[in-house]
C-alpha cells in the first residue's frame, strides 16, 4: 500500500491521535524533568542534572520522540488529506467535464432531431400546399358532370345507330364531342389566362401491315434517324388531323388550321434499348408503350431529355427543336401532356392503347405540377368511351371520311 493511501487510513488517523494523547500525557506528567533537559534547558535557563554532561533524560527523550512522531504523522495525514482533495476536485472537475459533454451530445443531438422534425414538418406542409393548390377548382364537379354527360349522349346515340353512313357520322361526331370534352376539362382544371389556347390531338397506333409498307409514309415520318430501319419498327403513332381542336377558356373550341398528318415511331421490344439506354422517343411514344402520362411543362425541354436519356442520335434531338421552334403548328406548342386511351386485344393475348391523346398549351407549366397527376385520371371516363368509339369506327368499311363538324350542341 502506498505512503498516500496508507495516510488515508481510518488506523492511521488513530495512532496519529494516540502519539498525540500519549505526547500530552508524558509532557503533563514528567513537566519538571522535561524542562531540566535541551532543548527545553536552553530555553528556560535551568541547570538539569544531566546525564552523562548531555542533559538527557530516558522520560524526556521519550517524550521529545513522541512530539516528533506526533508532527510527522500529522504533517503525512494533513498532506494526504490535501492531495486526496486534490485528486476529488480534479474527478469531480472530470466528472463534470464529462456531464457537460455527454449534455452537449445530448442536446447537440435533441438541436439535430428538432431540426430534422421541423425540416420534415415544412417538407410536409409544403407538400400539403401544393395538394391543396393542385386541387381542381371548386365548380370544377359541375363542370366534368356536364361534359361527361354530352359525351356519354353522343357515344350512346353512336351505339344504338344502325345506318353504315350513320354510324360513321355519328361515332365521328361522338369522338369530337369526348375529346372536346377533354379539352374543356383541362381548361376549367387549369383557368389560364386570356389569349392562352389549349388544343387536344390524337394519334392512333397503327401496326406494320405488309400490304402497306411503312416506306409509304416515310415522308411523314417526324424525329427519326437518317435511315429509318424498318425490320426495328413494331408500328407507327398517326396523327389524326380531323380531331385536332383549339379553345381558349369559356369559349368554343375549333378545328386546329394547319395540322397535317404526321408519324412517329414505336420500336419493337428487341430494339426499344440500346446499351440499357431507350431508344423510344418521350411524348407520345413512350407514354403509348409505357402505359403512362408524359409531361413536359416546356416543350424546349424535349430536346434535353433526348440528348441526355436516350439512345438517339443527336439529329433526333436538332428535329425536336426544329418542331417546336420552326413548325407552323409545333411552334405554337409551349407545353403538352400525353396520355394513352383505351386497350385492344391483339392476337387474342396482348393488349395494348388505341392510341394517344395529346393535350397542349400555347404558354409552358400546362396543368403544373402536381395538377398533371390529377388532370390524367379524370379523363379517364371519356378516354373509354373515346376507345369504344375509335374500335367501331375502324370496324366500318374504309371510305374517304368527310370534314368531321363539331355538334352544335357544345
Amino acid at each position: 500500500m502506498s505512503e498516500k493511501k496508507l495516510a488515508l487510513q481510518p488506523g492511521y488517523a488513530a495512532l496519529t491521535a494516540c502519539v498525540g494523547a500519549a505526547a500530552g500525557l508524558i509532557g503533563s506528567v514528567l513537566s519538571d524533568e522535561i524542562s531540566a533537559v535541551p532543548p527545553f534547558i536552553w530555553l528556560l535557563a535551568v541547570s538539569p542534572d544531566a546525564l552523562g554532561g548531555l542533559g538527557l533524560y530516558f522520560p524526556a527523550a521519550i517524550f521529545l520522540i513522541a512530539i516528533i512522531v506526533f508532527g510527522w504523522l500529522f504533517a503525512q495525514g494533513f498532506r494526504a488529506q490535501l492531495e486526496a482533495q486534490r485528486d476529488v476536485t480534479a474527478e469531480l472537475k472530470s466528472g463534470v467535464n464529462s456531464v457537460n459533454d455527454h449534455l452537449g451530445g445530448q442536446i447537440s443531438t435533441l438541436d439535430k432531431s428538432v431540426a430534422a422534425v421541423r425540416q420534415t414538418f415544412e417538407e410536409q406542409l409544403t407538400r400539403l400546399e401544393e395538394s391543396v393548390r393542385s386541387l381542381p377548382p371548386d365548380d370544377y364537379l359541375v363542370e366534368f358532370e356536364e361534359q361527361f354527360s354530352i359525351g356519354m349522349t353522343h357515344a350512346s346515340k353512336a351505339f344504338l345507330s344502325r345506318n353504315a353512313v350513320q354510324d360513321r357520322a355519328n361515332i365521328s361526331s361522338a369522338i369530337v364531342v369526348n375529346l372536346v370534352a377533354i379539352l374543356s376539362l383541362a381548361l376549367a382544371y387549369d383557368g389560364p389566362s386570356k389569349g392562352v389556347r389549349y388544343g387536344i390531338t390524337v394519334m392512333i397506333y397503327r401496326r406494320l401491315d405488309p400490304k402497306n409498307p411503312v416506306e409509304g409514309l416515310r415522308g411523314r415520318f417526324i424525329m427519326v434517324e437518317p435511315s429509318l430501319a424498318v425490320e426495328t419498327l413494331a408500328g407507327y403513332l398517326e396523327l389524326m388531323p380531323e380531331f385536332c381542336f383549339e379553345a381558349e377558356l369559356r369559349a368554343a373550341a375549333t378545328p386546329m388550321a394547319g395540322v397535317k398528318s404526321i408519324c412517329l415511331p414505336v420500336p419493337l421490344a428487341s430494339h426499344q434499348f440500346d446499351e440499357g439506354r431507350t431508344t423510344v422517343l418521350p411524348g407520345a411514344p413512350t407514354a403509348f408503350l409505357e402505359r403512362e402520362v408524359q409531361y413536359f411543362e416546356n416543350a424546349s425541354e424535349l430536346e434535353a431529355v433526348i440528348e441526355s436519356q436516350t439512345a438517339l442520335r443527336t439529329s433526333v434531338a436538332q428535329q425536336a427543336r426544329n418542331y417546336f421552334s420552326e413548325h407552323s403548328v409545333g411552334s405554337q406548342i409551349k407545353s403538352f401532356i400525353s396520355i394513352p386511351f383505351g386497350f385492344s386485344t391483339v392476337n387474342g393475348e396482348d393488349e395494348e392503347p388505341v392510341g394517344v391523346i395529346n393535350v397542349h398549351s400555347t404558354e409552358p407549366a400546362l396543368l403544373g405540377g402536381k395538377r398533371a397527376e390529377l388532370y390524367a385520371p379524370l379523363t379517364m371516363p371519356m378516354r373509354m368511351l373515346l376507345a369504344v368509339l375509335w374500335q367501331q369506327l375502324s370496324e366500318l368499311p374504309a371510305e374517304e371520311d368527310p370534314p368531321v363538324a363539331i355538334p352544335s350542341t357544345l
